[in-house]
């Protein structure tokens, strides 16, 4: 029986992917250090021999394929995809075999795969499924992963989006919203109005005060639009029905939770020192030769070089010890 925090886990990150294009999908990770990062390590990567295939693991709509696609050695090889979320893999878009599917269940035979990849998911799955992405590596084939750092400045972010969302969420905005703007989509204000917008005017105060001193980030700009949206509906309320309002609410309520149970997820996964170690040596009793390692550093823009990710490159020189 599936396990239920790993179906949770799932429908967050699809309820991620179907809000695409809306106000909480600009989550993805772009820093122009990891293009670069990529392109130096694919670059290093050989050919495949005899159409061995290529597998992105946790690969989203192609966070590394997109850098397949520019390496011609390597762009012309069956291009394999896996993620959990449908919605994700509806969004390739450089010819990759879709397939939905568990990290912690691989649908791979063992050696298959020439190259296997991840940025920003493998670790999801924990040592255990790191080691069930090693499993999958050819002889004299490579893993290549980006991870997620546990004292990098994502990892800070996300705590401090997680905690902002909960403050937000906590606050009891968005239900004293909905119930004031509901007092008066009618041709009338209802009786309890003026209680209610009493109680907007309490609770606002305080969330105005959260948002201004928020630091910037993404969960602030995606409260904002949110806060933003409320405005316009307390502002003219008969411009909405109330089965519309009331969607919207319901729906927001839900990607709020989304996006802090993903927060909470991204610090979970993070690892750590000691995690780091362990992956290096799981790698290396599995047969590989660690061909570079270490901390992501960001110093764009003349700022003091930020730790972002680790990243470990490998290739299989041997069997299991």
């Amino acid at each position: 029986m599936a396990d239920q925090r790993q179906i949770a886990q799932h429908e967050h990150w699809s309820q991620f992917w179907r809000s695409a294009g809306s106000s909480l999908a600009s989550e993805a990770v772009r820093l122009p250090v990891l293009h670069n990062l990529w392109a130096d390590i694919l670059i290093k990567i050989p050919s495949p021999a005899d159409g061995v295939p290529l597998l992105e693991l946790a690969a989203g709509s192609g966070s590394v394929s997109r850098h397949i696609s520019k390496m011609p050695h390597l762009a012309a090889s069956t291009q394999l995809a896996l993620d959990a979320s449908v919605e994700a893999l509806s969004k390739l878009r450089y010819g990759e075999v879709a397939i939905a599917g568990d990290l912690h269940v691989l649908p791979f035979a063992q050696r298959s795969m020439h190259l296997v990849t991840s940025q920003f998911g493998v670790e999801y799955a924990g040592l255990d499924g790191i080691a069930n992405a090693f499993d999958c590596v050819s002889a004299g084939g490579y893993f290549a992963f980006v991870i997620h750092l546990s004292d990098g400045v994502i990892h800070e972010e996300c705590v401090e989006n997680s905690r902002l969302i909960g403050r937000f969420v906590e606050s009891s905005f968005l239900a004293v919203a909905q119930d004031l703007i509901n007092t008066s989509t009618g041709a009338q204000l209802s009786p309890d109005h003026h209680q209610k917008a009493q109680m907007f005017r309490q609770t606002l105060s305080g969330v105005e005060h959260l948002l201004i001193s928020a630091t910037d980030g993404q969960a602030k700009d995606t409260l904002l639009q949110v806060y933003n949206a409320v405005a316009d509906m307390v502002e003219a309320p008969r411009h909405y029905e109330a089965a519309v309002v009331d969607g919207w609410f319901s729906k927001t309520h839900a990607e709020l939770a989304g996006y802090a149970q993903r927060m909470d997820q991204m610090c979970r996964s993070a690892l750590s020192e000691q995690d780091r170690t362990a992956v290096t040596q799981l790698a290396e009793m599995r047969g590989f030769d660690i061909t570079r390692q270490g901390i992501v550093y960001d110093g764009e823009d003349g700022l003091q070089p930020a730790p972002v990710a680790w990243h470990i490159v490998a290739r299989r020189v041997r069997g299991d010890k």
